[in-house]
């Protein structure tokens, strides 16, 4: 089974631009590719993250011992002179024919080296779509309410946009942004006495809590954690005492 790992992202994202139409304006195709049609600010923001990658598959590759400076290099080399090289307005073809074959075959071999020393796993579409729908849920139930603080309302929403765009953003960064905007959602509580009080006395407080958890599971395990992240334990640990 595949893992979550910046080489296997960047892969699956350059095999389906194999996939686009010779003939599709290179702007359209970008927008099919990183599901950003007719939304240019993410449509920028996605190319930013998937420009990273190459950043991310050498340090991953370092972290485990397993950097070969002519993998890395090919990899960055080709994909800055691919995106560095074409024009909007031109076909995708402008662009697809400089991913070679060399470079997604040093993507794979980068990823399976990454698989072997970790237990990252994927997510699959149907549970990444539950955690989305349960989040703008909440979201809407935070909006409607009026017995929650201006000030804390505002806070909890634009968090929660923050993991709904994290979300969205998965197929490009992985598991790991979305476990630490959760942890950085439920640690607000110990440097906000009122939100403390909120999460542990309010009903919305108490269901924010159950929602976050929930998506703190599941990315626990794509990240390849044996269990929920210690910071989240300790912290709800804290709220609840």
């Amino acid at each position: 089974m595949p893992s979550d790992n910046s080489a296997y992202r960047l892969y699956k994202i350059l095999e389906n631009a194999k996939n686009i139409k010779s003939e599709t304006t290179n702007m359209n195709a970008w927008g099919q590719l990183l599901q950003a049609n007719n939304d240019k600010a993410s449509l920028l923001s996605r190319m930013g993250k998937m420009l990273e990658l190459p950043k991310e598959i050498s340090d991953s590759l370092a972290n485990v011992g397993s950097a070969d400076p002519e993998t890395t290099a090919h990899i960055s080399s080709q994909l800055f002179t691919a995106f560095t090289n074409q024009r909007f307005d031109l076909r995708w073809d402008t662009f697809r024919n400089k991913i070679d074959n060399h470079l997604l075959s040093y993507l794979k071999l980068a990823s399976s080296l990454l698989e072997s020393q970790s237990q990252t796993s994927i997510i699959d579409e149907e549970k990444l779509e539950n955690l989305r729908e349960k989040i703008l849920s909440l979201i809407d139930e935070f909006k409607q309410s009026t017995n929650v603080d201006k000030r804390l309302k505002a806070y909890i929403v634009n968090q929660l946009h923050k993991i709904i765009i994290l979300i969205d953003d998965y197929f490009i960064t992985g598991a790991q942004p979305i476990l630490h905007q959760v942890e950085a959602t439920v640690g607000h509580a110990f440097i906000d006495p009122e939100y403390k009080e909120f999460l542990k006395e309010e009903d919305l407080g108490r269901k924010l809590l159950e929602y976050l958890h929930v998506v703190a599971s599941v990315t626990t395990v794509a990240v390849g954690l044996p269990e929920i992240s210690s910071s989240i334990k300790l912290i709800l640990e804290n709220i609840i005492n």
